[in-house]
């Protein structure tokens, strides 16, 4: 039997279009295709997937994308692509083109925005690329985002906007924020903003300011003592420029994902396909190895039992389309799309 749930939201990636910073930063034409394509293996039976058709490596300035995606995920039971904002200063942004070309087509895409509330850094360099501020006009950030909350196909909650925040522990802003954006909403009509806290636990105190959560690193969490002390080590020795890849099992991790949920709690349930930050980082990374279409299903079979004890059934697919962090369910060449198909057997929507 299927679980039904009132959205499953999947997190949705931006970043597939070339745009003048990455161009400066990493070379010209830089999307995270650049990335997925010249990753190198990392140990023997390491597995680089790859995107096929009716995708395959697409270019986010053409919205028809956008509409393909969504088709292929809503045949399988997502509801609404969480798209990664970033919002540094007063109308100083990134990859906000394909969102805003959204907004001007009439595309079957329901949608919300994810504040992604966190500086950008060159990791291999340790350097500064772009810094997120806090002191930023408050009115002019919701005047930019009223448009999207307004559209018919943005994801709405008891006549709310939903509006998730990556970061709530570490935005000096985020009470303000909250605050200023509940009024507004409430006076352009809606009944307020629901607010969805990234990277959150049932003891932090940020969670009476949102109306749900969750912790999708959550994966990291159930390592061992030793594991924990093991890994400490290893970032200490990147200080030295010795680099020892950290890798765990998909198995182990994904298993104890979700477990100690309290049914009776506002935290979100998270599926998790995979992780792979090799990619992106080289021996810096981090890898969940042998993932599978058997310990996936596994997982959200899992997943649907907890979230059919909860009172308010919601779900987050972490990610969409993360290739270079080895996290994405679309369509590839080595598990076909096997993992969107696992999603829509153990759920549905009403």
């Amino acid at each position: 039997m299927k679980t039904e749930v009132e959205e499953i939201f999947t997190y949705y990636l931006p970043q597939f279009h070339a745009i003048p910073e990455n161009d400066q930063w990493w070379g010209k034409g830089f999307t995270e295709w650049v990335k997925l394509k010249s990753a190198k293996k990392i140990y023997k039976d390491h597995v680089i997937p790859q995107p096929i058709e009716p995708l395959g490596y697409y270019d986010l300035n053409d919205v028809s994308v956008i509409e393909k995606q969504y088709k292929i995920a809503k045949e399988n039971g997502i509801t609404s692509f969480c798209f990664w904002h970033y919002w540094f200063n007063d109308h100083d942004m990134l990859l906000e083109k394909p969102a805003e070309l959204l907004l001007k087509s009439d595309i079957d895409v329901k949608f919300c925005f994810a504040w992604a509330n966190h500086t950008w850094w060159n990791k291999t360099e340790n350097k500064l690329l772009k810094e997120q501020h806090y002191d930023f006009s408050l009115e002019s950030y919701f005047n930019y985002l009223l448009p999207f909350f307004k559209d018919k196909r943005y994801t709405k909650i008891d006549n709310k906007p939903v509006f998730f925040i990556y970061d709530l522990k570490n935005a000096l802003n985020g009470k303000e924020l909250i605050e200023y954006f509940t009024a507004r909403a409430q006076a352009e009509g809606f009944d307020g903003i629901y607010f969805i806290g990234e990277n959150m636990l049932p003891g932090d105190p940020e969670t009476k300011l949102v109306n749900q959560y969750l912790n999708s690193c959550d994966f990291m969490k159930h390592r061992t003592f030793i594991r924990k002390c093991f890994d400490l080590l290893i970032v200490k020795l990147q200080r030295y420029n010795i680099f020892i890849p950290r890798i765990y099992k998909y198995e182990r991790c994904a298993r104890k994902m979700n477990m100690d949920i309290d049914p009776n709690s506002l935290q979100i349930p998270v599926i998790f396909p995979g992780w792979d930050s090799s990619i992106r980082h080289g021996k810096k990374g981090v890898i969940l190895k042998n993932n599978s279409p058997e310990l996936f299903e596994e997982h959200v079979k899992n997943t649907a039992n907890i979230v059919s004890k909860m009172k308010r059934k919601m779900l987050m697919v972490k990610s969409w389309n993360e290739w270079a962090e080895g996290n994405y369910i679309e369509p590839c060449n080595v598990n076909g799309d096997s993992y969107l198909k696992i999603i829509s057997k153990y759920f549905t929507t009403k």
